[in-house]
């Protein structure tokens, strides 16, 4: 616990120390958080930030459940999305030069309830809504669908949850409420019973109903030749349940915009509802949120395929390289908001060796870096924690780069720090073409002097390529002594004028 306690310093100082949830009280922030750094410590690899939070929302929702399973909850992915965001807040906003009031706003919601109920209206107590006293002791004005709403026993135990300020309110979740469990275990028998007599009318009236529309048009009846050719029937539906995902595939994989393809996949299934392979009434509309849906969904199965097999097959050789960029992000401004900014970033890829196969990008800022940090660290630290990640630590055996002092120093370069933080030494797979380039740097430095910026030279050759284009043709004078007989050459730096011969 100490070196992941050594890794993340600045976070535990913001949060506190780890520690379990207490199952009397519903989860506060900072409670949520700090369990987070419990599941952290207590695992075997270095879980991701994500599957860190899918750990915390489901202990979450199962404490919210054990109040009163009736609370409608918020979705899964809600929690969890919102979990995620917390959790990279706290982590950027821990460090010493995060923004004040950004940080003091962020730590004024630490101890306050963190509110999984899909029902975010104000509850208030009888004195508030001029009420002379009544069972529930409280009240709500709630606007939100009926589905939605909170039960009425659970307004005041809500309230009081919502209210406090720390890690303890004035309502507790105590033990089982038998009358009240044998009221919601009813109302669960009655409800499955309706939706079982539902879902049997409703298949009773979708056979009927295509029934009557083969018997009516001809052109729904599928012979057996068309069987033999292998046409699909689509029978009569009132929304557009088709399993898209082969189209996102190829919108994918070519490029294709979202509204481009939702239109042609539109027309193609029109084409063939006009030839009679598809029921008349059937909705063929497919809206371009359908094929982003479907696209994301392919894009997150092959992550999620591509991760395993790099865990399956323990990766023993990894490449990196990087370039600045120009790239756009939202700035904290002073006031607590968001701004549209721009800053200069390394954008790093990461590769498998043999086979070159892309496995990771991560950048790298300056202001994100602490005073006692060089972008050598962010950068190792950056591989060091992929490579928790997917569990490669023991397999990896070589790591491979560019010649510049920032991967290669001896003492502060990227491989050396990773070298210290995987505590082995790994073999070095150093870009030949790189270091091939040094000696005829120096023979350029030596010829033309060194250069003045990234497109500018101080020397008379490099003077001229800027216009170089506008200079008249010249006749060739070739040098007396380049010849090829049995006399060696003799070339000597100090007799050549390089304005005369290059």
């Amino acid at each position: 616990s100490s070196s992941k306690n050594s890794k993340f310093p600045y976070l535990y100082s913001l949060i506190g120390e780890r520690k379990k949830f207490n199952d009397s009280e519903l989860p506060t922030l900072r409670d949520c958080l700090q369990y987070g750094l419990l599941l952290r410590e207590r695992s075997v690899r270095n879980l991701q930030v994500r599957e860190l939070c899918e750990q915390i929302a489901l202990k979450v929702k199962s404490i919210w459940g054990s109040a009163n399973p009736r609370i409608p909850l918020v979705t899964d992915k809600y929690a969890i999305d919102k979990l995620v965001h917390e959790w990279n807040s706290a982590k950027s906003l821990s460090k010493p030069k995060a923004n004040k009031a950004a940080k003091e706003k962020f730590i004024s919601k630490f101890d306050r309830l963190f509110d999984i109920a899909k029902c975010k209206c104000d509850i208030l107590p009888c004195i508030s809504s001029n009420c002379d006293g009544c069972e529930t002791s409280a009240h709500v004005i709630c606007t939100c669908p009926r589905e939605n709403k909170i039960p009425t026993v659970e307004l005041l135990f809500l309230s009081a949850q919502r209210n406090k300020d720390g890690e303890k309110s004035s309502m507790q979740i105590g033990n089982v409420d038998i009358k009240e469990s044998k009221c919601q275990l009813k109302r669960l028998v009655r409800k499955e019973k309706e939706a079982e007599s539902k879902k049997l009318k409703t298949v009773e009236e979708a056979n009927t109903s295509n029934h009557s529309d083969i018997s009516k048009d001809p052109m729904l009846l599928i012979d057996s030749d068309s069987k033999d050719q292998n046409v699909e029937f689509v029978e009569n539906c009132s929304r557009n349940m088709l399993d898209i995902s082969k189209v996102g595939l190829a919108a994918v994989r070519f490029g294709v915009s979202d509204r481009a393809a939702a239109a042609i996949s539109t027309a193609a299934l029109a084409a063939a509802r006009d030839a009679g392979l598809i029921a008349r009434d059937c909705d063929i509309t497919i809206d371009r949120a359908k094929i982003r849906r479907s696209k994301m969904k392919i894009c997150k199965r092959a992550q999620e395929s591509d991760e395993r097999k790099v865990a399956e097959n323990k990766l023993e050789a990894l490449l990196f390289d990087g370039r600045k960029d120009l790239t756009k992000y939202m700035k904290l401004g002073n006031d607590g908001k968001l701004y549209p900014s721009e800053r200069k970033e390394d954008h790093y890829s990461l590769c498998s060796e043999s086979g070159g196969k892309y496995l990771h990008h991560f950048t790298v800022s300056s202001e994100e870096r602490s005073p006692d940090e060089t972008a050598a660290h962010q950068i190792a630290e950056s591989l060091y924690e992929w490579i928790l990640d997917h569990d490669i630590s023991d397999s990896l055996v070589a790591i491979g780069g560019d010649s510049t002092n920032v991967n290669t120093g001896w003492k502060g370069g990227v491989i050396k720090i990773l070298e210290d933080k995987l505590g082995k030494k790994l073999i070095w797979l150093i870009c030949a073409l790189h270091t091939n380039e040094l000696p005829l740097r120096h023979l350029m430095i030596e010829l033309d002097g060194p250069t003045i910026s990234d497109n500018k030279f101080c020397g008379n050759i490099g003077k001229l390529i800027s216009k170089v284009t506008k200079l008249p043709i010249a006749d060739l004078d070739p040098y007396p002594f380049f010849h090829f007989g049995s006399k060696a050459l003799d070339l000597n730096l100090n007799d050549v004028d390089p304005q005369r011969y290059c």
